[in-house]
């Protein structure tokens, strides 16, 4: 279960590009996910990895209580 979580969860870099894309434009709206790609790109300038929604939070969490981090 570990390494599934492992591979699961995304990097703000990962999450931006998703977010910046027309795909992510067209599931979140264009403003939204503007505003999302600019909420990760603070994140990541303050030294943030990991993608902040729930899922990948959840997975972050469970992660560090293992005491695994990538």
């Amino acid at each position: 279960m570990l390494k599934e979580i492992q591979e699961d969860i995304c990097t703000l870099e990962h999450t931006i590009s998703f977010f910046e894309s027309e795909v992510g434009a067209q599931i979140f709206g264009k403003e939204k996910a503007d505003a999302l790609a600019a909420h990760g790109r603070e994140l990541q300038a303050k030294g943030e990895k990991w993608c902040f929604c729930d899922a990948c939070a959840a997975c972050l969490k469970i992660l560090r209580h293992a005491g695994i981090e990538k």
